[in-house]
């Protein structure tokens, strides 16, 4: 009978020892969802503000590559009228 007694008392520390790491893991997925919203925020201003550094000169770039093709577009449609017309 005693150790029918142990075995039940072993048996509740270890369902106490469990039910502890559950309450443990079910506080840290709790936290979790606000520390990956936090993190969230966090890169999502951090590209903002990358952006909006560079935005000049993005600009500026885009510009000039927006004119070359345009100068390359226009060459092309000389040189290519300068050809069909000689026929």
């Amino acid at each position: 009978l005693h150790s029918k007694y142990q075995q039940i008392q072993d048996f509740k520390k270890f369902v106490d020892q469990k039910q502890n790491l559950i309450r443990v893991l079910v506080k840290q997925n709790l936290n979790a969802r606000s520390k990956l919203e936090g993190q969230q925020a966090k890169i999502a201003d951090y590209v903002q503000r990358s952006m909006t550094v560079h935005e000049p000169e993005m600009r500026s770039h885009n510009k000039n590559l927006k004119d070359s093709v345009t100068i390359e577009v226009e060459t092309f449609a000389s040189i290519s009228s300068m050809f069909t017309g000689s026929r």
